[in-house]
């Protein structure tokens, strides 16, 4: 119907129990505490234009995961025999794991003559992520890491669709700009403290085309070509310092 308006919101909780602990902490690990909402709006003014909007988030609170050493660490002054279990862990870092992400997207549809449609895509999405990860799974400070961990990205699509008894076909233009990149903290043997810093853009375009001839009720013939050019560029920086503050 004529000025139509539509809505729709969803949401999860996602959550269980550790399949592990980690034996200093008492902690659980492998565990999973996620949260995420979704909602959707749409304006539906005719048959011939609509539009909507979507925003979506995402948080994800989980401890680490679990993992089993094999042997016995020839750098632990403990010797610390490994676990029966295949999750638990006698981590010595934080149990942190959380990543949050979030996005929107709006989406036009606008008939613009006889068979012809035209379509609007705008889209962006982002994520942070801050996780410990303990390789050598003990107390000691053998290689324990820290990782932060973002990233960013737009697009744009512009379409335009064709159809009729003759043929049918898509056309249209895609333009994309990311960045992703991050921190890792490295602290070996408590002597040894350095950072990796790295970030890569990324930015690309595409032209692109296809069309469907039908030859008779059963046989059709489909011919397409794309275009891209895409682009990157990465800087990264090692850096080294004297104390696990950095």
């Amino acid at each position: 119907d004529d000025g139509v308006w539509r809505a729709r919101v969803a949401g999860a909780v996602l959550a269980r129990d550790g399949f592990g602990e980690n034996l200093v902490s008492g902690q659980d690990v492998s565990d999973k505490d996620t949260k995420a909402v979704r909602a959707s709006v749409g304006f539906f003014p005719s048959a011939a234009f609509n539009a909507q909007l979507s925003v979506d988030a995402m948080n994800d609170d989980s401890n680490v995961r679990g993992a089993k050493r094999l042997a016995i660490n020839s750098k632990d002054p403990n010797h610390t025999p490994p676990n029966d279990s295949d999750f638990d862990v006698q981590n010595g870092m934080p149990n942190v794991n959380d990543t949050s992400m979030d996005g929107a997207s709006a989406t036009i549809n606008w008939n613009l003559a006889d068979n012809w449609w035209f379509k609007s895509v705008t889209a962006y999405r982002e994520s942070d992520t801050d996780t410990t990860i303990d390789f050598d799974l003990l107390p000691n400070k053998i290689a324990d890491v820290r990782a932060l961990y973002a990233d960013e990205q737009l697009s744009q699509e512009f379409q335009f669709n064709y159809a009729s008894d003759s043929w049918s076909g898509v056309f249209g233009v895609y333009w994309f700009d990311g960045e992703a990149g991050g921190t890792v903290f490295n602290n070996f043997f408590n002597l040894q403290f350095g950072t990796t810093n790295g970030t890569v853009d990324t930015e690309s375009y595409a032209l692109y085309g296809e069309g469907t001839f039908p030859i008779n009720d059963t046989l059709s013939i489909t011919a397409g070509l794309r275009y891209t050019d895409e682009s990157k560029t990465a800087d990264v920086l090692n850096q080294f310092f004297a104390n696990a503050q950095f």
